[in-house]
């Protein structure tokens, strides 16, 4: 015995489908822009610059202080420790394994590329 649920009528498909396009049309900019904040994402910051230290062969759990500036170069003016919210990467061995492809990228595309990969998960899980 098969349960076959109902589909939804074609004008609550296009109403949904309406409002979908409106929310797309209002925020799609500045939702962009929202996933693309810069070093201000210190979380994320520890995943790309662990994936480009291993990549440039440098130690994945070097300093902050020292290897930010190396790859990003907003923070080659004037970093001090002190002002650091995070000195080390506290991230584990296996979160900078799944970072290593965004190591690849432009920070600020490696970020974009990892909110919206998040994004869908979040979707899918829903």
């Amino acid at each position: 015995m098969t349960s076959h649920s109902p589909s939804w009528p074609w004008w609550i498909k296009l109403l949904w489908q309406l409002v979908a396009l409106f929310i797309f049309y209002s925020w799609g900019h500045n939702f962009v822009q929202i996933m693309c904040i810069d070093h201000e994402q210190m979380d994320f910051v520890q995943e790309w610059v662990a994936a480009r230290n291993w990549l440039t062969g440098s130690p994945v759990y070097e300093e902050h202080a020292t290897c930010l500036p190396k790859h990003l170069p907003i923070f080659d003016q004037g970093l001090k420790r002190e002002e650091m919210r995070v000195q080390y990467n506290a991230h584990p061995p296996t979160s900078v394994l799944l970072g290593l492809p965004l190591g690849l990228m432009d920070y600020r595309w490696a970020l974009l590329t990892w909110n919206i990969f998040s994004l869908g998960l979040i979707l899918l899980a829903l």
